[in-house]
């Protein structure tokens, strides 16, 4: 692709997003380097950190400029690993010296809201999602499959692959006055976690 350079800056990570006619991609690459009156100049063609960029392209290939993504996505940490999946956007994030999306461990899955080529309400996957090691390269494919890369504990390797499987597990819960018996009465009982409030009927059992 055009904005390749093959000593000034690293280019990795491509996803191509075939509905908007984007190429996702992570680079180091200076943002500075897009106003080409800095490129005849010794300046350095790369930052310290990675940002998600992407650029638009249309039937015949031809690629636009490099876009940086909002600040809702990049940070003063590094960046990696983009992902849409309808209106779902992932990528992974590390902090460096502090600056970063919060985390669990090391790097770590996000996911934000996609609208109309908007990124936004950016969220921490949690466990088990992410670990105190590195996760990153999570993928939802067309199936429902979902994978993700991991040096988590209990591999077999450095980086392995993983694939998330959904766990349904029921919570049992009976409710019992100060006395120690059970509390027989029908009420309408709400179970609140971090994301939803769920409300059930009790029964006769309690």
């Amino acid at each position: 692709v055009p904005f390749n350079d093959s000593i000034g800056y690293a280019v990795m990570h491509p996803f191509v997003d075939e509905e908007a006619k984007r190429l996702y991609f992570t680079t180091n690459m200076d943002p500075a380097w897009s106003d080409s009156t800095k490129k005849a100049s010794r300046e350095p063609k790369y930052k310290d950190d990675f940002d998600i960029y992407y650029a638009e392209y249309d039937e015949n290939m031809v690629f636009s400029a490099p876009v940086r993504l909002s600040d809702q996505v990049n940070t003063g940490g590094n960046e990696t690993h983009p992902f849409r999946k309808d209106d779902k956007f992932y990528f992974s994030s590390k902090q460096i010296d502090g600056e970063g999306h919060p985390t669990v461990g090391g790097m770590d899955v996000y996911e934000a809201s996609y609208s109309n080529g908007t990124i936004s309400n950016v969220q921490n996957m949690g466990i088990p999602v992410n670990s105190l090691g590195d996760d990153f390269a999570y993928r939802v494919m067309d199936n429902g499959e979902t994978y993700l890369s991991s040096n988590r504990d209990g591999g077999q390797g450095l980086d392995d692959i993983y694939l998330i499987a959904e766990q349904y597990k029921q919570f049992v819960a009976r409710v019992i006055d100060c006395e120690g018996a059970v509390v027989t009465d029908s009420y309408l009982a709400t179970l609140q976690d971090k994301t939803q409030n769920l409300q059930v009927p009790t029964d006769r059992k309690g």
